[in-house]
């Protein structure tokens, strides 16, 4: 199972909304390096039997505290 690009959406949804960095994800590009290295992480956490997530550090957050998003089944091929 992968990440598909309503995944990729979703994950820059959350970029954009809980990370410092969001700002680098406003346009989306299905090839970005930072999409993937996230996707990669969802894949394992769904491989691994888990709801399928991304986790952010403390310092990575606007919150400052350290944070997981779950991304819903649809961001998955089957």
């Amino acid at each position: 199972m992968g990440v598909n690009e309503n995944g990729l959406r979703q994950i820059r949804e959350v970029l954009i909304r809980y990370s410092q960095y969001g700002s680098a994800y406003k346009v989306f590009d299905k090839h970005d390096i930072g999409l993937r290295k996230f996707a990669e992480e969802a894949e394992s956490e769904m491989q691994a039997g888990r709801v399928p997530s991304i986790a952010f550090k403390a310092h990575e957050t606007k919150s400052g505290q350290e944070e997981r998003h779950s991304l819903s089944k649809d961001g998955f091929d089957n």
